[in-house]
């Protein structure tokens, strides 16, 4: 299909958004192959998302719209392919963090984080209580003290360790930031481009005539945080 003036501010964009992803994925070894067979399910469910709820797939006309082969489309919907639409799943780590952070309880009068006793009233066995999860509290107390990111202290009570948080370089928990934060900034930047409902808020900021000593202690500053 011979591409339009009009077609190219769109593939440019599309070019910026993915090169950076391709890098990565190439870093990780996800091939092109595998990587366009998941671009299809993508495609197929995210035509799937924009029906009414009793309304069944049309193989023709997600054939059309996205470009795929019918026999493509047929196969993806027999196989029931749900990548786009999974089920957020939270880590436990940031949902305990989240939790300490957010519970009066837990917090002193600056929001920082306080000691809780392991068991009893306003205690750890009740912040997991407040945790979406079917796990024991003692089961995720010895978890998170294995992990460092809780720690003992001398009279049996327990704290977070904030220093893990900002320290953490485990990639399920660095993978799922990664997913969750450009995702949710893609979502919101493409509603801004294609809608014209309320906007999301985008800020972005740009300084100008910056020295390269400026640079360094901008660099050292945010080292430290």
């Amino acid at each position: 299909m011979e591409r339009t003036l009009k077609d190219e501010p769109i593939q440019n964009a599309l070019t910026s958004i993915l090169k950076p992803l391709i890098s990565w994925a190439i870093r990780v070894g996800y091939t092109y192959p595998t990587l366009c067979n998941l671009l299809k399910e993508i495609y197929v469910e995210v035509e799937k998302s924009s029906l009414s709820e009793n309304e069944k797939p049309n193989i023709s006309k997600i054939s059309l719209s996205t470009g795929l082969h019918r026999k493509d489309v047929k196969s993806l919907l027999e196989q029931n392919k749900t990548h786009y639409n999974r089920k957020k799943r939270i880590p436990l780590k940031a949902q305990l963090f989240s939790a300490w952070l957010a519970n009066d309880f837990s917090t002193d009068i600056d929001g920082e984080p306080i000691a809780l006793p392991k068991t009893g009233h306003l205690s750890f066995e009740t912040l997991v209580k407040t945790l979406s999860i079917d796990v024991a509290a003692g089961t995720v107390l010895k978890q998170a003290l294995d992990q460092e990111y809780i720690f003992e202290m001398q009279d049996g009570s327990v704290c977070l360790n904030l220093e893990s948080l900002a320290n953490d370089n485990t990639d399920s928990e660095q993978l799922y930031y990664f997913k969750e934060n450009i995702s949710d900034h893609l979502s919101a930047a493409v509603h801004n481009i294609s809608s014209d409902q309320d906007k999301f808020l985008e800020r972005a900021v740009f300084f100008n005539d910056i020295s390269r000593a400026e640079i360094s202690n901008f660099q050292s500053e945010i080292s430290e945080l």
